[in-house]
């Protein structure tokens, strides 16, 4: 009796996968990078540790990191835009204090826009500022930042300006003529005040009727309802 296993005639050998060959390419953790630019108003330093605050038009102020951001490690391509999206709210929430509400009010709103870029890449270059804007537009960058790791790869979640002639529009820096004001690890001001901590629980501003999906994301009950400019207190 013969002890060979019962395997059926390969008909043409050049089309058949070599023993051990994965079907997909492996996945690869790489090193997500974030930025931030928010606009709040009546807000308090000690309510965003880790924040240097510019006083951009009364009673608005630009919130953005003071450092670096850590970098979050995972595979973008075992993600959905909406469960990339949930998982870096909460990355980014980490040790910034009230931020990730101040961020759910803006998504909820319509009005927090993702700019994506890998380094060394011509369509996702930096200073293309390529937004990612639904499902399709995440899939092609993934795979992109896959094909091209190392290379940086940068999120900067930019808030909509919610005042004046520009308002809706995207504001990537403060205005050069801001009073900048840093917030130290614990809370404490550094330099002079910003004139804006008339009230403890910083709001935005909901004027954008983009189509943007809504995400019911934690903390963000109260500002999941909004009005055309209307503010929206968090």
């Amino acid at each position: 009796m013969s002890t060979k296993p019962n395997t059926p005639a390969v008909i043409c050998p050049e089309t058949q996968m070599a023993d051990g060959t994965p079907l997909h390419s492996p996945s690869r953790l790489a090193a997500i990078n974030f930025d931030f630019l928010l606009f709040v108003q009546d807000l308090l330093s000690v309510d965003f540790p880790h924040c240097k605050f510019a006083e951009v038009s009364p009673p608005w102020a630009a919130i953005s990191p003071v450092r670096t951001l850590a970098a979050l490690p995972i595979n973008l391509q075992a993600f959905t835009w909406d469960d990339f999206q949930l998982k870096a709210f909460a990355h980014l929430r980490q040790s910034h204090g009230r931020l990730n509400e101040v961020f759910a009010a803006a998504h909820d709103s319509h009005q927090l826009v993702w700019f994506a870029s890998i380094s060394g890449s011509e369509k996702y270059n930096e200073k293309v500022k390529f937004p990612i804007k639904a499902h399709p537009d995440f899939l092609d960058f993934a795979s992109t930042a896959y094909l091209m790791y190392p290379n940086k790869v940068l999120f900067k979640l930019v808030m909509l300006q919610p005042w004046g002639p520009g308002q809706g529009r995207v504001q990537m820096f403060p205005p050069p003529i801001t009073l900048a004001v840093m917030s130290g690890t614990l809370g404490k001001r550094r330099g002079p005040p910003v004139g804006l901590q008339t009230g403890a629980r910083p709001r935005v501003w909901a004027h954008s009727t983009s189509g943007y999906h809504s995400l019911a994301l934690e903390a963000a009950a109260q500002s999941l309802v909004t009005n055309k400019h209307t503010p929206v207190t968090v």
